[in-house]
This record gives structure tokens, C-alpha cells and sequence, in this order.
């Protein structure tokens, strides 16, 4: 199965199990026609609400007009094929082993280390701190990192990661984050259950970011490159010899010395030079693609960047699986929509916030 181009994806998300899914693919189950050209099915895709044509051709699918002929089958073969990017979720809690728990794993570590023959053994107090090690470094990969930034109050406290699978094949690209050990995590957000003043169930986002887009909007993606014109001359071999360089023609004829043009037929051409490399290039980081949930109707985000309306999606469907009456949201959110620390975020300014969600 060709992989799809995740360097260049910015379409709708597609996440098992998480009730988000593309509306290419949707929009694909309601084409009735068996067979005809490849454009045919194209045409009758973007009739269907919410298609957009940078979908198609991010996806490859726009290829399919080159088809003479196909059949519905194959129309949706090719968006198999072509599929779209699958994003993973883990959730990270403050882990507090269980007390019997301890007691069982201690038992045996004190039981093991009497059965050895020496002069000292393993008193119950060591046995218990040796348990509680051993079940904090087994659960350390879903550990909550920043439970310390938290606003006071509230409960479950969690942090919820949205990220790309990791790709073995090409290391390069895969983004490592600043704040955690996953890799290609798209964003992060710090959730707590919190209860309003008349006793209602509220879910509290208290921060949302993502460093990937973040370090993008900073450094770029993938290599920097600036225009180049090269002046140069080819020898008699048909060996190209620069001589001169600049951003413009001109300035690459005014780098070049006099004396070659006396000499030589100077030409010039232009090309992209690499001036360093920013973070890999990763998907949802423009805006204006709608996107749908199986639990709301279509919203547009009214953000700088897609990758965050993303994480807001799924806060709508968690709102809705897990009963709560009403969601606090960021405060105040920046004009980059990157990162909105909590720290800002006062209880009054988060709860009139939440009236507009």
C-alpha cells in the first residue's frame, strides 16, 4: 500500500474510533455512479459538501482524471490507498499505585530475597520502597509531566497528546517535541474535571499548544533555502565555473569580476540555495479546511492555524461521550493560536469564555 504524503497533508482528520473522519471519504459512500472517466468522479466528489480540490490533490487523487474509465470500486480503492493521515491519542495521568498493589509486588520481592543465603536480608520497609520503584518505572511511559502547572483545585487531572505514527522508514522525518518523549505529536493539551458554581460537571482545558507548528512557525520546515543567481562561464570541457553570485542578475553581474567578461561568455542561472533545515514538515498547519465530527454539525475554525481546531474537536466529542455540562476554555488565545499558558487563565475570564462554546 503506497503511504500517504504526510509532509503535505492539511485535510480533514481521520481517527479511528475517535468519531472524526475525513470528508473526502464521507463524501465518497454518497456517489451512486458505477463507473465512467476518472474526472467524472472527481466532479461528482467536489459537488459533495465540505470536499475541497487541495484535499484531493494532497491526496493524490486528482490523478484519477488521467482514467479513462472506472468503476465506484476502484474510486474507492484509489482513496484506500491514498488514505489519510491516522492520528494516535495517548493520555498521561499522575499514576499513585494502589496500596495493595505495593504489598503484592513487596511479598514477593521480600520472599525472593530470603530464599538467598547471606549475612543480610531485605527488611519489609526496603521490600515496600523496592515495590513502589519498580511499579512507578513500569507506568513512567504514561506518567503526567506537567501536573505542576496546574490551576489550584479541581480533579482527574490529565494531558492528552494527538500525534502521528512514528515513521521507522525515514527518521528524519519525525518531530521529537521539547516536552515529551512521544514523537510527531501534533498538540497537547492539560485537561481537568472541575464543578461549577451550581454543582454542574465542567471540563477545563487549561492549556493547549502544539510545539511542532510552533518551532515551524519559528524555524520553518524542512530545508530553508534562499533564491540564487549564479554567474558563470563553461569551460572547454563544458564545465560550468562560477564567478559571481547575487539575489537578482544584477547584483550577481556586479559580484562578477570585469576581467572575466573580457575573456569568457558569461550566462547565469538561478536556483534555491540551502541555508539550513528547520523542523520536518507536518501536516494541519493552514487554515480554512472544514472539518466534521459525528457529533455536530460542520464548524469552521477561526484560528491562524488548522492543527489546533484539531484538538478543539475532540474536545467537543469528549464533552459529549462524558456528559459534561459545559467546557472552560483558554482564556485569552494569541493571534498564532500556538500556546496559551494557564497561568493566565483566571476562573472568571475561563467561565465567559466557556459561554461562547
Amino acid at each position: 500500500m503506497k503511504k500517504p504524503n504526510l509532509d503535505q497533508m492539511h485535510y480533514e482528520l481521520a481517527m479511528a474510533g475517535g468519531g472524526l473522519y475525513s470528508a473526502v471519504d464521507q463524501a465518497a459512500q454518497n456517489i451512486k455512479r458505477k463507473e465512467g472517466p476518472g474526472q467524472a468522479f472527481i466532479n461528482e466528489l467536489m459537488k459533495q459538501p465540505n470536499v475541497k480540490k487541495d484535499e484531493l490533490e494532497e491526496r493524490g487523487l486528482t490523478a484519477m482524471a488521467q482514467k479513462p474509465k472506472m468503476t465506484r470500486d476502484e474510486m474507492l480503492r484509489e482513496l484506500k490507498i491514498h488514505e489519510a493521515p491516522q492520528i494516535q491519542e495517548r493520555v498521561l495521568k499522575t499514576y499513585k499505585p494502589d496500596e495493595d498493589e505495593v504489598h503484592e509486588l513487596a511479598r514477593e520481592i521480600w520472599e525472593r530475597d530470603h530464599q538467598e543465603d547471606k549475612p543480610l536480608n531485605m527488611s519489609w520497609h526496603d521490600a515496600l520502597e523496592t515495590a513502589r520503584e519498580s511499579l512507578y518505572e513500569e507506568n513512567e511511559h504514561n506518567q503526567a509531566e506537567h501536573e505542576s502547572y496546574t490551576l489550584p483545585g479541581g480533579s482527574n487531572y490529565r494531558e492528552l497528546l494527538l500525534h502521528l505514527p512514528q515513521d521507522r522508514w525515514h527518521p528524519q522525518n519525525n518531530y521529537k517535541s521539547p516536552h515529551y518523549g512521544v514523537q510527531n505529536i501534533l498538540a497537547h493539551m492539560r485537561l481537568k474535571d472541575r464543578e461549577g458554581p451550581a454543582g454542574e460537571k465542567l471540563l477545563h482545558l487549561e492549556e493547549l499548544q502544539s510545539d511542532w507548528h510552533q518551532a515551524g512557525r519559528d524555524k520553518g520546515y524542512g530545508e530553508i533555502k534562499k533564491p540564487v543567481v549564479e554567474a558563470y562561464y563553461e569551460d572547454s570541457n563544458g564545465n560550468i565555473i562560477p564567478v559571481g553570485f547575487g539575489r537578482t542578475k544584477e547584483e550577481a553581474d556586479s559580484a562578477t569580476d570585469p576581467n572575466w567578461k573580457k575573456l569568457v561568455e558569461i550566462k547565469y542561472r538561478n536556483y534555491d540555495q540551502v541555508i539550513g533545515h528547520g523542523v520536518p514538515n507536518g501536516p494541519f498547519k493552514t487554515t480554512g479546511t472544514r472539518w466534521r465530527s459525528s457529533t455536530s454539525s460542520t464548524m469552521q475554525p477561526r484560528m491562524a492555524t488548522k492543527v489546533l481546531w484539531l484538538p478543539l474537536l475532540r474536545i467537543r466529542l469528549i464533552v459529549t461521550k462524558k456528559n459534561y455540562e459545559r467546557t472552560l476554555m483558554l482564556c485569552t488565545m494569541s493571534r498564532s493560536m500556538m500556546s496559551v499558558p494557564a497561568k493566565r487563565c483566571t476562573r472568571s475570564v475561563a467561565l465567559r469564555a466557556a459561554k461562547r462554546y
